[in-house]
């Protein structure tokens, strides 16, 4: 297994003109054997906007307030060509707000990431994620931590402690009542558990919080096929030999997830 990590740090975008086609621009570096996550906060001003877009899966839409959500999107196979571009996302209602995309390495599948439970609050400087138990085990894990708030054009002015890669974004021409903005940092940690810290606000808004758990990557196809026949060829469950060196080069060989 490889340990999951964020590429680099994300690519943000706002809209600032309500509308159902949001181009939200792709990491500045994505490889085939990646996976895109994206996070998305549109805002409709009557029920909660949800989004979609052909090749991609919506792994999570947490509804924060009446109107307004927190919607989780992924593109489990990509070319590597995704670098630098954009892709439009339908919403179904016409929204504004704020996006961010992050290139994610070495996860394991997406069906297997886990959520927490969405976390709210008001008049509050401090989003706080929830903590999570991911399943996975003390495996090595990436944690993400999101915070979502809106209303005035606050930024955020520190991240929860030991986490990195921190990306933040506010709407554009928001304003006073008007405005969105999203957050978030990443952590690597051997761990079945987390409770990250509190984001700060340089100011007082309404929120919502998520943490997302992302497993080491575990290989399938042709190198998996290849990890079997090496057991029945040693009847060992440890290969030596020729038969590890055929592992070792399955593994080479596909450089992915799924071959």
């Amino acid at each position: 297994m490889a340990n999951p990590n964020i590429r680099s740090d994300g690519q943000t975008t706002s809209f600032a003109s309500a509308s159902t086609s949001w181009a939200v621009q792709m990491p500045d570096t994505v490889e085939s054997t990646d996976q895109i996550l994206v996070i998305l906060q549109p805002f409709a001003g009557a029920t909660p906007p949800s989004a979609s877009r052909s090749g991609w899966t919506s792994l999570r839409n947490d509804q924060m307030f009446s109107d307004r959500s927190l919607q989780f999107l992924v593109k489990d196979t990509v070319t590597g060509s995704e670098d630098g571009t954009t892709e439009t996302f339908t919403i179904d209602q016409s929204s504004y707000g704020t996006a961010v995309a992050v290139a994610i390495v070495n996860g394991d599948d997406s069906a297997n990431w886990a959520f927490g439970s969405i976390a709210t609050g008001t008049g509050s400087a401090n989003p706080d994620p929830p903590s999570l138990t991911s399943g996975f085990g003390a495996v090595n894990t990436l944690w993400i931590a999101v915070a979502a708030a809106f209303d005035d054009d606050a930024t955020v002015s520190s991240y929860p402690s030991n986490y990195t890669h921190y990306t933040d974004e506010v709407q554009s021409g928001g304003g006073t009542n008007a405005g969105n903005e999203i957050g978030i940092a990443a952590r690597q940690y051997a761990a079945a558990s987390d409770n990250p810290g509190t984001f700060t606000l340089s100011e007082t808004e309404n929120w919502g919080a998520q943490t997302l758990a992302i497993g080491p990557r575990v290989w399938t196809g042709s190198a998996a096929l290849s990890m079997s026949l090496a057991v029945a060829a040693t009847g060992k469950k440890k290969a030596y030999g020729s038969a590890a060196l055929s592992m070792s080069l399955a593994v080479a060989a596909t450089g992915k997830k799924k071959a």
